[in-house]
Formats: C-alpha cells, structure tokens, sequence
C-alpha cells in the first residue's frame, strides 16, 4: 500500500489521472478495476475515478509495487541565470545562445530546478510527480525570453494563454547581404516528425501538413 497527501500542486485533479502520474506501467483496465474493488481510498473510504482530490486529502492505493516507479532523482544542476522578472508563480528568464532547454546535461530548466531549490520554492521531497517546467522553449543557438512556472497552477494558466495565443511571439535575426525585397511573406507546408525532433517543410500541401506563413521587414 502507497499512500499519497496532496499537495498544492496536485489538488484539483482527478483521481484517476494523479493515480497515472505516480504510477509506471500500470494497465488502465487493472486501475477502474481498483476503484471498483475499493482498492483505492480517500480518507479511508471509497473513491471513485472522477473524484476531484482536494489540498491535504490522503490518497490509499492498495497496488503492487511493481507499478509504482524508483526514487524520482532529480537531475537539477547549478548555473548562471538571467533572470529578468520573478514573482510567487512564474520566472522570466533571458536564455543565453548555445543553452539547451531541456537536457540531461547542463540546460535551462535543470538550472531553474537548482535555483527554486536554493530558494525553497521547489523541494523535490515534497512533490509526487510535479516538478518546476518551462512554459516555452527556444533553440539551443537562439538567445531570448523563456517562461518558467514554479507550480502547477501556473502552469497550466500560462499552457493556456499559450493554446489560445495571448502570448505573441518575435524574433529579430542579423542577416549578412541586403534583403530583397525588403519585406515579404512567405507561405509554406509543415509536419513534425517526432523521431528525432525534427520537422519536414515542404513549397506544396501534402497529406499530414499544416500550413504555415512567414512574414518579415527590414
């Protein structure tokens, strides 16, 4: 038996869906077999999937072991930053060029973890699954601002700003030559291809291509 006290960061979610964050490999079909064998509890009694946890509950997962993963170790490393705005939810941080934004290496957001650590604003032993994220990344060789979110809920309000674009983007580049013309707009063809990150940029529509437009002055 595991058992789980919510925290600020994990309140306001389904049970069903924080039970899926801290568990690894666990089959969808075994879990609602759970909740129906009352296998999962909430203060001692009966909890259903769509139970939404609320701040200091107590969550009992009677689960096999197997399901629940090793000692999360947090690869946080120590670093240079330039912060440009914090507050109690979010940083703003101006990435330098050459800094990935995730890695396993040195990387902005393992140095936002190592920050918030030093500041007591993030203490991995208090977190199930959470951990501090970046809200926007930027290529390693592009220098800007990039967002950080200190908790959950600040995460997902800025995830949102983001969807419904709020949040405009620009990117000023240093060309060698002169541009002809001087402005323009260029239309195109875009598809992702997950393995390896990559994307496929094609002059004509094609099945699994999203459209995409680039506009630009001098």
């Amino acid at each position: 038996m595991r058992e789980f006290c919510i925290g600020p960061n994990d309140a306001g979610q389904r049970a069903d869906k924080f039970i899926f964050k801290v568990t690894e490999k666990l089959p969808p079909a075994l879990l609602y077999k759970a909740f129906r064998k009352k296998r999962i509890k909430l203060g001692g009694k009966r909890c259903l999937p769509e139970t939404v946890l609320a701040l200091g509950d107590r969550l009992e997962l009677y689960l096999n072991d197997e399901f629940f993963p090793a000692e999360r170790k947090v690869t946080a490393r120590a670093g240079a930053l330039n912060i440009l705005y914090e507050d109690g939810n979010l940083l703003l941080l101006d990435k330098e060029a050459g800094l990935v934004a995730h890695g396993e290496g040195d990387s902005l957001l393992g140095r936002v973890q190592a920050y918030l650590v030093g500041t007591g604003d993030y203490d991995p032993e208090r977190e199930q699954r959470f951990a501090p994220a970046l809200c926007n990344r930027i290529d390693q060789y592009t220098s800007g601002i990039v967002i950080a979110a200190k908790n959950a809920a600040a995460l997902r309000a800025m995830a949102e700003q983001i969807r419904l674009r709020k949040v405009e983007k620009r990117y000023l580049c240093v060309v060698l030559g002169e541009m002809a013309p001087a402005a323009g707009e260029h239309h195109a063809y875009l598809k992702k291809r997950e393995q390896g990150n990559r994307v496929d940029v094609r002059d004509r529509e094609a099945p699994g291509f999203k459209p995409i437009a680039t506009r630009w002055h001098t």
